[in-house]
């Protein structure tokens, strides 16, 4: 009787015998996946009015910056688009991707009470969902300014600059999925995801010379994956290149080449394979974190008591 009257209080999804049993992960991620694309392509309007404004800014930078010739100014102006490439990147795929989960918190709070599926899948589609959205227009907008603005010669140069912006923007989707996974409504991502974006930019080298950030925020430039992406598109324009010109005089300042140029930027040691490597290590480590903070945040429930025998229950009143 006891079992029986324990049985009878629990819910129904918590019930042993009338739980459905869990479908395969691979069967649980194609459904969720299917949700998540139906849920992200719902808004047609929004998604339009996004590809509409990326494709505004991509042809002012190639406009304001086009065709670029190998005089001194050019130095700066270079450096000047590659620093707001990075950054164009960090903002889209940090603040696209930060409402993917807050979004659907309440019906995936209901699915994880019912034990529907697992956090793997869910977290696998909602992730995936957001790769043709961010990376796909993202690498079509790089190669329009780097045809545009004339930036380095050579098919190996241009591939370099699209790895390293393919990969900037794996590390921002991972932050946007920690920042998604940690925020519990869709009002408090966009106030989130530009601040901790701002944060990474502040220490990227290019508004603050790195030689000049103070101790105390040292470690804040070491996690930042602005800066790796930024040093990475200054070393693949600028090292070894030697083709800058200038007028000739007898005083002032010498004629600076890229290597120069690197060298007050603070980046004359920066290895372009090593901070690819560590913008790719950060994406992991965003997104299993992602992962954990979205795993921690389960339902919880009461622990069901038995109820007392009759002899051991109070007294009604006026017994």
């Amino acid at each position: 009787a006891l079992e029986a009257t324990s049985a009878a209080t629990l819910p129904w999804h918590l019930h042993a015998k009338v739980r459905p049993r869990q479908a395969s992960r691979c069967v649980q991620f194609a459904l969720l996946l299917k949700r998540a694309w139906r849920e992200v392509m719902r808004d047609k309007v929004a998604l339009c009015f996004k590809m509409i404004m990326q494709l505004f800014f991509t042809l002012v930078f190639g406009s304001v910056y086009y065709r670029m010739d190998m005089s001194q100014r050019s130095l700066q102006n270079r450096t000047g688009i590659l620093f707001f490439m990075s950054m164009n990147q960090a903002f889209a795929g940090v603040i696209g991707t930060a409402n993917v989960i807050p979004r659907q918190l309440k019906v995936v709070q209901r699915d994880r009470a019912a034990k529907l599926y697992d956090m793997l899948p869910f977290y696998m589609a909602s992730m995936m969902t957001q790769l043709p959205i961010e990376t796909l227009p993202n690498f079509i907008w790089g190669v329009i300014i780097y045809s545009m603005t004339g930036l380095r010669p050579g098919i190996h140069h241009m591939l370099l600059y699209i790895l390293v912006l393919a990969v900037q923007n794996q590390a921002g989707i991972g932050l946007g999925m920690l920042i998604s996974a940690s925020v519990s409504s869709v009002e408090m991502a966009p106030q989130v995801s530009p601040a901790a974006v701002i944060l990474f930019v502040m220490f990227s080298g290019f508004l603050l010379n790195q030689d000049s950030i103070p101790a105390i925020f040292g470690p804040l430039k070491h996690i930042s994956f602005v800066r790796y992406a930024f040093q990475a598109l200054a070393v693949n324009e600028l090292k070894d290149n030697d083709g800058f010109s200038c007028k000739p005089k007898v005083f002032g300042p010498h004629c600076l080449q890229g290597n120069d140029w690197l060298s007050q930027l603070g980046f004359e040691d920066v290895s372009l394979a090593q901070n690819i490597a560590i913008m790719a290590f950060e994406a992991l480590v965003f997104h299993l974190l992602a992962f954990l903070t979205l795993r921690a945040k389960r339902p919880a429930f009461l622990r069901l008591q038995p109820p007392l025998p009759a002899a051991a229950a109070p007294p009604l009143m006026g017994a």
